[in-house]
């Protein structure tokens, strides 16, 4: 046996025997995947191991060895690479160096260990949020995020005063990110390659990820436009009404903006007398003043001093204003950012005002005192407002890119296992995994041990559960049913950190959308509705292409822009709870842990098999007359049986004549034929050409709410009937059942059914 650390070849007793422990996908955890591992190594203290190792352990040394990844190579006595290119961990020293040495993909685990989703480079899904780049999602497809229209639970449509044309506000569109653009990115980030068939099909291409909250005006890309300095007012001479007659006073100009500029997107106005107290700008839009520094206004009871937008139409010359700040008294300072809609058509100035008069701006009136001298230095700046920051990877910055690894292998049920010699990881479904013709013989070379009947910490009802925002909601949930009354009652197998959308769904405009919440409402006594929002919401989602019925219109309330569309792309939670994802990728975990058997056995296996080892194939022991695959090869030592772990499985061919290159049989008939309602039970017919036993899926999806429920039942013998318990029934919900069965598939006829209330 010989041992590479970091090239260097280390010293090993001579009789010293490493033991390795091979495994990637342990059955009794749907929600780990391992890594092969030998046993603790106990290195001697020679002066080679300790050179190669920084001189670890003795006085003085500065080795980093303990906190950095090592390369390990294991070889036999023949030059197997029992281990190639692993990873070593120098655990502890005593009288001995000790340490473990993993392979598989532990490597590829350890890379991604501790790094967010913002550590794999997602600039690209960063972006500016406003009306154009909402709909060039629409339009440019290759984009790696994109708005689809759902219900967000904010105000999705609305209508403005006086008006009865409901439109669409991109104000509360939320941004989602293709699932396979970051998933992608983490691979490159690892420096690994992967395939499998998964990865083609439209139910992992067609899958995107929210943005957690809120995309809103904390953080906006702005445009400059223009700097002014304002400091004192404008003063002039004028006739001042008295009690006594008329008296020469000094009075001071109101508008703070009194330099003249040009720029390509707006230009002051310059009135008769040749100063400029407006802006006027080339395109409709938000815009923002900044201003900064400090006022003083003479203390006055009967006043309140402030600043407002003054707002001219400059088709009917309607003059409104809108404050900004008031009741100043004395000398404050200010640090005030103001936003607002404007449009070509209009001319904005900032006004010194007194409210106390109402909303009118500081003039020669009697409200504006003579000689009562307004001071301060104020910096104002005006902008356009570009756009709202969506910024994934701020976004992102808690999310672990190994838990979203383990959200995508979980979903799918995947396998994976690294190529022994480049870094290259392949995914297995458990129905391929079933389904292969790569089959091993196993029979004079092995010993049965022993064989359990449960495996695990599996329950009579295992639970796949999302996150939800009500207590107590689990109306996406699924279960895997074990028809096992020896097991507890119930326990989750995996558990998502996303969020699954709510119970119902809403009509919005043409259409009814799923509602994905990302805001509370909450109405006020003068009924106005506000909307607070919510944070750290995941949630998946499909993305469908829809042609709106008839041209709509679309707008952002916010940056005061509108437009119309009729082609655009929808949410679709299509098989997305769990009920489906059990039925699409988990029914083969349903027939093994149904009937559960673990076979443990001892093999003489050379050290060229366990090199080469595959655990993607199947495993047939003539002696049991039945398939398995392999769990765990626990405790290799060269020249002695290694204790293997097999499960029984079966296999979709061994009942083909043919053999079908390993596939699963043609799909049988299962046609449901008559259904009866007692109460909140309800009875099916069907007949059938499926062998006995089976175990049986039903899902039942609600029509208009698409409400699902799910169950199995396993059918020991020949039965024309079944019968479901407890189906929420109320009024006026129309049910389409689906069936399907383990090992094979089922040509169903969708069953539609109406039920009584119960």
């Amino acid at each position: 046996m010989r041992l590479f650390v970091n090239g260097q070849l280390m010293d090993l007793d001579s009789d010293y025997a490493v033991s390795k422990t091979l495994q990637v996908n342990d059955i009794g955890s749907l929600s780990t995947r391992q890594s092969s591992l030998t046993s603790k190594i106990k290195l001697p203290k020679t002066t080679t191991n300790l050179a190669a190792l920084g001189f670890l352990s003795v006085g003085g040394n500065t080795s980093n060895i303990p906190y950095q990844r090592n390369n390990a190579t294991l070889l036999d006595e023949t030059g197997e690479a029992l281990i190639y290119n692993g990873w070593a961990d120098v655990i502890k020293t005593n009288k001995a160096i000790e340490m473990t040495v993993y392979d598989g993909i532990y490597d590829f685990q350890k890379t991604l260990e501790n790094k967010t989703l913002t550590d794999m480079g997602l600039s690209e899904l960063n972006h500016l949020k406003n009306l154009h780049n909402v709909l060039e999602t629409w339009s440019a497809t290759t984009l790696p995020y994109r708005y689809n229209i759902a219900d967000y639970n904010g105000k999705t449509i609305f209508h403005y005063s006086g008006a009865t044309t409901t439109r669409f506000n991109i104000d509360y569109f939320i941004p989602a990110a293709k699932v396979e653009f970051i998933w992608n990115k983490i691979f490159n980030y690892a420096g690994y390659t992967y395939d499998g068939s998964i990865f083609q099909t439209e139910d992992f291409k067609n899958l995107w990820m929210t943005y957690p909250k809120p995309v809103g005006s904390t953080n906006q890309a702005l445009e400059f436009i223009n700097h002014q300095d304002w400091t004192d007012p404008l003063s002039f001479s004028t006739t001042f009404p008295t009690d006594f007659g008329f008296a020469v006073a000094t009075v001071y100009e109101s508008t703070l903006l009194t330099q003249c500029f040009t720029s390509t997107a707006a230009t002051s106005v310059q009135q008769t007398d040749g100063h400029c107290r407006a802006i006027k700008v080339d395109a409709d839009g938000l815009y923002r003043f900044n201003i900064e520094g400090s006022l003083y206004f003479p203390p006055n009871a009967n006043a309140s001093y402030g600043i407002a937008l003054q707002r001219v139409n400059l088709s009917t010359n309607v003059v409104t204003y809108t404050p900004i700040v008031q009741g100043i008294t004395g000398a404050t300072d200010l640090d005030i950012s103001y936003s607002f809609t404007m449009t070509d058509e209009e001319r904005v100035g900032l006004h010194l005002m007194n409210f106390q008069y109402g909303n009118i701006p500081f003039t020669t009136n009697s409200h504006w005192q003579p000689n009562q001298v307004v001071g301060g230095n104020l910096d104002i700046d005006f902008y356009k407002v570009l756009g709202d920051v969506v910024n994934f990877d701020e976004a992102l910055i808690e999310f672990k890119a190994t838990d979203f690894v383990m959200e995508i292998i979980k979903r799918y049920g995947l396998t994976m296992y690294k190529d022994k010699y480049t870094k290259k990881l392949t995914f297995l479904t458990l129905g391929q995994l079933l389904t292969t013709d790569n089959i091993d013989l196993w029979d004079e070379d092995i010993e049965i041990v022993e064989e359990e009947y449960s495996y695990g910490n599996y329950a009579q009802q295992n639970l796949f559960t999302y996150k939800y925002n009500e207590d107590n909601a689990s109306h996406f949930n699924g279960s895997i049913a074990i028809l096992n009354p020896n097991l507890k009652d119930e326990n989750t197998v995996i558990s998502s950190k996303f969020y699954a959308p709510e119970a119902y769904d809403r009509y919005l405009i043409g259409k009814r959308f799923r509602v994905y919440k990302f805001w509370d409402k909450e109405v006020k006594d003068d009924g106005e509705v506000e909307y607070k929002p919510l944070d750290k919401r995941f949630y998946l989602m499909r993305s469908e292409p829809y042609i709106m019925p008839l041209t709509t219109n679309i707008d952002s309330e916010a940056f005061g822009q509108t437009t119309t569309f009729k082609n655009c792309y929808v949410e679709n939670y299509n098989r997305m709870g769990m009920t489906d994802v059990i039925e699409d990728y988990y029914l083969p975990m349903q027939g093994i842990l149904n009937r559960s058997k673990v076979v443990t056995v001892n093999k003489w296996f050379t050290s060229k098999e366990i090199t080469d080892f595959d655990f993607r194939k199947l495993i047939y022991l003539e002696k049991l007359g039945e398939y398995f695959i392999i769990n765990k090869v626990a405790d290799y030592v060269v020249g002695k049986p290694t204790k293997t772990e097999l499960v029984n499985v079966k296999f979709f061919a061994e009942e083909d004549d043919d053999n079908n290159g390993g596939n699963p049989p043609e799909p049988q008939v299962f046609q449901i034929t008559n259904m009866t309602q007692s109460g909140c039970s309800v009875t099916f017919n069907f007949e059938t050409d499926t062998p006995f036993p089976i175990l049986l899926y039903i899902t039942a999806t609600e029509v208009l709410f698409g409400q699902v429920f799910g169950t199995a039942m396993w059918l020991p013998d020949a039965t024309t009937t079944f019968t479901i318990t407890d189906l929420p029934v109320p009024a006026n919900y129309h049910w389409v059942l689906n069936a399907s069965y383990l090992g094979g598939n089922i040509a169903t006829p969708n069953y539609t059914f109406l039920l009584n209330p119960c």
